[in-house]
């Protein structure tokens, strides 16, 4: 092994050391400062790829997802850490309800829907995250979708005026 993969790997062993990293890196990523946040995500890929971490790596995904999403506007690398978190950890809503803005910001609306949908599974009767199915499907090119969202909506709270509307305007 050369000097900086030793030197890497004992800075991984000691103990805790790499959870001071992340701890910083969340705290860079709340204070929106990408470079620095960038910086210490690479320090504790290097200690994950030493093998010598033991950490849960939904929140550590969550966050690099966040860097390359707000930090670096790359929306597809951001999608792709976002859905690791979640492979870690399907009941942690933040990759989730982040997935569901990046993926309508890139237009991938079947992915959209997705995760919507998945997403309605941990709430079923939010007016809000239906309303947004409704959207989705008609920018999909599924009316027919979207007022069966917008009539679950209705059955919830018959007078919610955005659902009404999207019935009427939907036809």
């Amino acid at each position: 092994q050369d000097l900086a993969a030793v030197a890497t790997q004992a800075v991984c062993l000691e103990a805790d050391y790499y959870k001071g990293y992340f701890e910083w890196l969340k705290i860079e990523v709340r204070a929106q400062a990408w470079e620095a946040a960038q910086a210490l995500a690479d320090k504790i890929w290097a200690c994950q790829e030493t093998g010598w971490i033991g950490m849960n790596t939904d929140n550590f995904y969550y966050h690099v997802g966040l860097i390359a999403w707000q930090g670096q506007n790359n929306l597809p690398k951001a999608a792709q850490y976002m859905e690791e978190a979640l492979e870690e950890n399907a009941y942690f809503t933040d990759p989730l309800q982040a997935l569901l803005k990046i993926t309508v910001a890139l237009k991938d609306y079947k992915a959209a829907l997705r995760w919507h949908k998945m997403a309605l599974e941990l709430a079923p009767y939010d007016i809000f995250l239906l309303m947004e199915l409704g959207k989705i499907a008609e920018l999909a090119g599924e009316p027919d979708q979207a007022r069966l969202y917008y009539r679950d909506v209705l059955a919830i709270n018959s007078d919610y005026f955005p659902a009404l509307d999207a019935m009427a305007r939907l036809g």
